[in-house]
């Protein structure tokens, strides 16, 4: 957990997203709503860099692109 805590750049949105589950189910709530937003924000960044369009659509546009442009 230590190393996801300091490296977390080096890992997927999924692995981010498990964290969440062990912070919660350890009590920490305040833990588990931070990884759940930079889960959340990794994967809608990934989603709008990638050059698959197809990939943006499995994640919720920004409220600011919320037309759907980017």
């Amino acid at each position: 957990m230590t190393d996801i805590e300091q490296n977390s750049g080096n890992y997927v949105p999924p692995v981010l997203m498990a964290f969440v589950i062990v912070h919660y189910r350890q009590g920490k709530t305040e833990d588990a709503i931070f990884w759940f937003n930079a889960g959340r924000l990794r994967a809608q960044f990934n989603a709008v860099r990638c050059t698959d369009i197809s990939a943006r659509s499995r994640t919720r546009p920004h409220p600011k692109n919320a037309q759907g442009t980017y």
